[in-house]
């Protein structure tokens, strides 16, 4: 295999095959300057058909390669962005959820204190009937004391009236 370059810098591998040896060699073939002119001209456009394609396959797989990376970044950001609003979502319902908790926590200490007062308020009353009823039971005591006095005076008073009037008798 030999090189050939051209005057414009474009380098052409040419390969030699090897001829099968002819025991006759008369028939060789020279070419002209004009056919070697034609022949390069003719392996340059087959080279820049084949340059132009390639360019054509790079420009197209660099269109794709754009349209697939402004896809994936397109796919990213929604994906972010469903990913966002996902998270304030969880983050709002964490809220209603505090919210929730806070207003029945809130709830449960108004319905605590509301027992606690009304404990309170049964208690002072309980506590004023008992002293009611102490003060009844003592005034009853008294009463029974007194009654029993009473009754002990006047048998007293009987007892004496009867020593007396037995004294007068006498």
């Amino acid at each position: 295999m030999s090189v050939q370059s051209s005057e414009d810098g474009i380098t052409i591998p040419v390969i030699q095959e090897a001829a099968p040896v002819q025991e006759s060699r008369t028939e060789e073939k020279y070419f002209s300057e004009d056919e070697v002119q034609k022949i390069r001209q003719q392996e340059k456009g087959k080279m820049y058909k084949r340059l132009e394609d390639a360019d054509h396959r790079v420009k197209s797989m660099e269109e794709q390669l754009n349209l697939l990376s402004s896809e994936r970044e397109k796919a990213i950001k929604e994906a972010e962005e469903r990913a966002r609003k996902e998270s304030e979502i969880l983050r709002q319902r964490e809220i209603e959820e505090l919210s929730a908790k806070e207003l029945l926590a809130k709830r449960e200490d108004e319905f605590n204190s509301r027992i606690n007062q009304v404990e309170q308020e049964w208690g002072q009353k309980f506590s004023e009937l008992e002293k009611q009823r102490q003060a009844q039971d003592a005034l009853l005591e008294k009463s029974a004391i007194f009654n029993n006095l009473s009754h002990t005076a006047n048998d007293v008073c009987k007892l004496s009236k009867k020593q007396l009037s037995l004294n007068y008798a006498i």
